[in-house]
């Protein structure tokens, strides 16, 4: 194909959730962090989605099994339904808080309190939940499997990519973080957000569809 008929448009997520989190105060912040025990000397990882094969989170979750072996301060928040939801919440597997379904308006109270947002997908064309994790400056560790790694994670620098098919590469990834500025990564990440904005989005289509 020509590339005078190529145009970049792009994704976006509605990443207004952001404001609910900024409207916060820090006593608010602090009763929600008592509320699903984050532990101040680790570091608090958050996945939302489906707890589902497709979506990587048994993958994830023995992961996770090794993951706390070498780091027993931080804990995992897991939020959605899915056909493995009760089979990993009768293991009762330390540190990991399987929340089952959360209503969308109590969401931005866990991004709130995440330091670092995980997806270990399978398949995602563009996952959203990513974008809007980046808009409340929370850097990200996604699998390679999700199509906007390519566009949202700079290695180092707004996160990591694995593939949730080797079991050590999420161990690893995990660990990382420790190693990281986190504050550093979640300006990194809302930065690099923004070029996805739905206003930005909206502009770059605009501009194609005039040059057509």
């Amino acid at each position: 194909m020509k590339e005078d008929k190529l145009h970049l448009a792009g994704m976006s997520a509605d990443t207004k959730i952001k404001e609910l989190v900024k409207k916060l105060s820090e006593s608010e912040t602090h009763n929600i962090e008592q509320k699903y025990k984050k532990n101040c000397n680790g570091l608090l990882y958050l996945y939302i989605g489906r707890i589902s094969i497709e979506k990587g989170a048994d993958k994830l979750i023995n992961a996770w099994k090794k993951h706390i072996l070498n780091f027993p301060s931080d804990c995992l928040i897991m939020a959605g339904d899915g056909e493995l939801l009760n089979e990993f919440k009768n293991k009762n597997i330390k540190n990991l808080q399987l929340l089952g379904r959360v209503d969308y308006d109590s969401i931005y109270k866990l991004y709130a309190i995440a330091d670092v947002f995980i997806i270990a997908t399978l398949q995602d064309n563009w996952s959203l939940v990513v974008p809007e994790a980046m808009s409340c400056g929370i850097p990200v560790a996604t699998s390679i499997y999700n199509g906007c790694h390519t566009d949202l994670v700079i290695e180092a620098k707004t996160g990591f990519t694995f593939d949730p098919l080797k079991q050590e590469e999420i161990v690893e990834t995990l660990a990382k973080f420790h190693k990281c500025n986190i504050e550093a990564m979640g300006e990194a990440a809302i930065k690099i957000e923004e070029e996805f904005s739905i206003e930005k989005s909206a502009q770059r289509i605009y501009c194609c569809t005039q040059q057509l």
